[in-house]
């Protein structure tokens, strides 16, 4: 399949529209305070990944985000993870990403929590990242990699637009060791059309060809199948907030993707790499 049909359909996937003013609707049907909201008010629907908010500042504190550090997040969807490091950790962060009704919906909340002077958007594809050669300190990846076929132009992208000495935190969901039989939906795709995992020794082989050497490799499987039952949990009783008034079959896709973790189907790895 073509790269722009890919990217097409994975739009389509993603689509939502009128996505600020269902989640504006949802904070105050939640009794949030809208005139002093905070990134953990909007952790429950702006973190589409496994461990939520906890797994973003991890990630972040292992990559060693400081405040002085320039971030991209590559796939960063309507900003969760980019709005939580920078008020953690004092940092600047940009938003690419291929949806452009996530790129307006994230901006608005992003000026919703006076923080549009630390998180910047921009629509765009992870295969030409618009920045320009040694820009960010830290690019972030989390289950943003799934959709794309095109592994190597992505990483090589990605290592274009780090400093040397910059890093790579990853976490990502990738091929186990049994890929056959994928029980879909799941959360990045309906059909197995805009569904790419690698092998995850494979993907480091790459990384390394090109320069970037890891600092941590863990394969965190066991921990994700854990959170995913609180996470379901958390779903069920959300309330007005939560995953499921952005992907409405969420409960499903996680069920799905917790049995194609439990078979061997998928691993997911969290990783921080640095460029040499």
């Amino acid at each position: 399949m073509a790269s722009s049909e890919t990217e097409a359909q994975v739009q389509a996937h993603y689509g939502s529209p009128q996505l600020y003013e269902v989640i504006f609707n949802a904070l105050q049907a939640a009794g949030k305070d809208m005139n002093a909201l905070t990134p953990r008010d909007l952790a429950p629907v702006d973190q589409f990944h496994s461990g939520g908010w906890r797994s973003t500042l991890a990630l972040a504190q292992m990559a060693g985000i400081s405040a002085q550090d320039e971030v991209l997040d590559v796939g960063g969807g309507i900003g969760g993870p980019a709005r939580y490091i920078a008020a953690e950790l004092g940092c600047k962060a940009d938003v690419l990403d291929l949806s452009a009704e996530f790129c307006e919906a994230g901006e608005q909340l992003t000026a919703l929590l006076n923080m549009s002077d630390k998180v910047r958007f921009k629509n765009g594809s992870a295969l030409e990242i618009p920045y320009p050669d040694a820009h960010f300190d830290v690019v972030v990846t989390q289950h943003s990699t799934m959709n794309i076929p095109h592994k190597e132009t992505l990483y090589s992208e990605i290592a274009r637009v780090l400093k040397p000495g910059g890093r790579l935190a990853m976490h990502e969901f990738m091929a186990g060791a049994t890929p056959d039989g994928m029980i879909f939906p799941v959360p990045w795709a309906r059909s197995a059309e805009i569904s790419d995992l690698r092998v995850p020794e494979h993907i480091l082989d790459y990384l390394h060809s090109i320069g970037l050497k890891d600092i941590v490799w863990h394969d965190v499987t066991s921990d994700t199948l854990a959170s995913f039952k609180n996470q379901m949990s958390e779903i069920a009783g959300a309330g007005p907030l939560g995953l499921q008034i952005v992907i409405p079959d969420i409960q499903l896709m996680i069920k799905n993707l917790f049995a194609n973790l439990q078979a061997g189907r998928v691993r997911v790895i969290l990783a921080v790499l640095k460029r040499e």
